[in-house]
């Protein structure tokens, strides 16, 4: 057992653990840390360095805080370059009690996670926004992200997504840099027929979804996105 809600006076429900391996030694994981499943006016994202051979937690520490916000799940992958990115559910909670998405936050670390840059809105692809990650996979200079859309935000749909940017995709991280290859998911019969690009493990994330890999195409990003 890692945490105890019991040693813990306040923000003492863990909820959405999500791990991603820094070394052959240790490894990051990600919580929520608030007051209920979903309900409550704001909760943070903990972050804690373990050890996985000395088999104790090195460091413990909140790597998203907003006021009136819910970090309500903290995913992070790392990309081609060796940079790691933690990518968020935002959420709010309404005047009527029930929790909101407001689309995808984004934070970057050129260093193994011991720093991170300032959480920044992921913005509108196609005119769509972003609120739910769920998986990622890296191939070379190319990251997949399995992601949520949600009917009341930008976009109007209610639907899981397959985006993919292309070989140039960690260009549109740094500052600059507006344009990145992306583009929208295609529907696909897992039982056979086209797999579309290829038959990578992007395309088994794709197939395991119900998603046809996605096949780049140039697409604007929003013109402030450049998280540090």
């Amino acid at each position: 057992m890692l945490l105890r809600s019991s040693d813990f006076k306040e923000r003492n429900y863990f909820f959405t653990p999500n791990l991603v391996r820094t070394s052959d030694r240790e490894i990051l994981i990600t919580i929520k840390r608030g007051t209920s499943h979903g309900w409550e006016q704001e909760a943070d994202a903990e972050m804690l360095r373990f050890d996985t051979v000395a088999n104790r937690i090195l460091e413990q520490r909140t790597i998203g805080h907003v006021p009136g916000r819910k970090f309500q799940l903290t995913l992070g992958t790392f990309f081609g370059d060796g940079s790691l990115g933690m990518f968020t559910d935002f959420q709010h909670t309404g005047d009527d009690g029930r929790h909101y998405r407001n689309g995808m936050r984004v934070a970057r670390s050129a260093d193994r996670g011991a720093t991170f840059g300032p959480w920044r809105e992921l913005g509108l692809v196609d005119g769509v926004e972003y609120g739910y990650p769920f998986d990622f996979i890296v191939e070379g200079g190319t990251a997949y992200m399995l992601a949520m859309t949600f009917g009341y935000r930008p976009g109007g749909r209610w639907s899981v997504d397959e985006q993919t940017d292309g070989e140039q995709t960690i260009g549109v991280w740094y500052p600059g840099h507006s344009d990145a290859p992306i583009a929208h998911e295609r529907r696909k019969d897992c039982a056979g027929g086209d797999r579309g690009a290829g038959s990578g493990r992007g395309d088994q994330l794709a197939c395991a979804r119900g998603l046809r890999r996605p096949r780049a195409a140039v697409k604007n990003f929003p013109a402030d996105f450049s998280p540090a």
